[in-house]
């Protein structure tokens, strides 16, 4: 019989001592604080029994330019991004093109109420005024131009004398015609019916013009358009003014005129009254300083307008219209004292400003007289 204190023990050897040890490790675990879970973790750590989970600070990626132009050609845009695109650029450019981006612009504009008279002569033929049509550049079938722009496509150039015809349907160009309202076209070249070879000239004011493609009516204008022989439309000379050569002349005195917004009623001359002695030869040097065009007409020694001792002033091409911005000249002389209107007979039919001749004449020079025969040096 075995002793009563002898037993068998199974197992493996140190088994309680490990047992321990793994309490204690369990319990050393429970005790740990817990780590708030990090935003960012090692996809590995989901294998790792027993070990907390660590933050591991990421690398930021450099910025390259070649990872930018891989990002940039990895975009994909909605079909309809480039049709939004196109429509925007369409919309830009007709919004420069019709939505006055330039500024006011030349005259005529939208309010102005100008007009120009106008004939047409073909081969010699007078022709009828043009019918009406609707619009701002118009006429009303009274050999008138009328500008008065409603839109802003008939300003500036729109109110051009080739847009004149187009808005009519006819034509203008600087060799061809085709007259609104009708259907036969005179081109440069064509023969009327005498066998004499017809061109296209265009006078504005009784000066033919070279180039007429941006010529706009200005208010007052006499448009005169002929086709036929160049001759025809040769300047005819004026007999309703006395002209005196501007070498002639002794002093200068300047004269302005001007309009509030091209307001015709507001017309004015600046100074309103000139002082000049009898027999004294003056150049006036006008300057428009207005919004519309003017013209001036002195009268002449027998004080009656319209007539051949009138002194009409100039422009530098040769017209009695001076337009804005532009100068004209005059020569004047009166021989007897008196006070002598002048005006712009376009937009003041009534004279508004007076030349005065007063005082002595300057006295004349020498005659030279031939020395008398057999006088030594004759």
């Amino acid at each position: 019989m075995l002793p009563s204190r002898l037993r068998l023990r199974f197992g493996r050897r140190g088994g309680r001592k490990e047992q321990k040890a793994r309490e204690r490790r369990d319990q050393g675990r429970e005790e740990r604080p817990t780590a708030a879970t990090p935003a960012h973790v090692s996809p590995l750590s989901f294998w790792r029994k027993g070990r907390t989970r660590t933050y591991r600070e990421q690398p930021t990626p450099r910025q390259t330019l070649g990872r930018t132009w891989r990002r940039i050609r990895g975009l994909h845009f909605p079909p309809w991004v480039p049709v939004a695109f196109i429509i925007a650029i369409v919309s830009g450019i007709l919004v420069i093109l019709f939505i006055e981006p330039w500024g006011e612009g030349p005259p005529p504009h939208i309010g102005d109420d100008w007009q120009a008279t106008y004939s047409v002569e073909i081969c010699g033929q007078g022709q009828s005024p043009f019918d009406g049509w609707v619009g701002g550049v118009t006429t009303n079938g009274d050999g008138r131009i009328y500008l008065q722009p409603r839109i802003a496509s008939e300003e500036g150039k729109g109110a051009r004398l080739v847009k004149w015809f187009e808005y009519g349907g006819g034509k203008l160009t600087q060799t061809e015609m085709r007259m609104p309202g009708t259907r036969e076209e005179y081109k440069n070249g064509d023969t009327c019916d005498d066998g004499s070879e017809a061109v296209l000239q265009v006078s504005v004011n009784g000066v033919k013009m070279d180039d007429w493609s941006d010529y706009i009516p200005q208010h007052g204008d006499d448009v005169g358009i002929v086709f036929g022989p160049e001759e025809e439309a040769e300047e005819a000379p004026q007999e309703d003014r006395t002209v005196i050569p501007e070498r002639e002349a002794t002093r200068t005195v300047e004269l302005e005129i001007s309009d509030e917004e091209g307001d015709e009623a507001t017309s004015a001359f600046e100074p309103p009254s000139i002082e000049l002695t009898p027999g004294e030869t003056v150049k006036l040097l006008v300057k428009n300083a207005g919004e519309i065009s003017h013209s001036v007409r002195v009268a002449g020694p027998d004080g009656e307008y319209d007539t051949s001792d009138d002194f009409v002033a100039t422009s530098a091409d040769g017209s009695d219209v001076i337009k804005p911005g532009e100068e004209g000249t005059v020569v004047v002389r009166f021989d007897a004292e008196g006070e002598f209107k002048f005006k712009d007979p376009t937009v003041l039919p009534e004279a508004s400003s007076t030349l005065v001749v007063s005082g002595e004449a300057p006295p004349s020079p020498p005659e030279e007289t031939p020395a008398a025969a057999g006088t030594p040096g004759a």
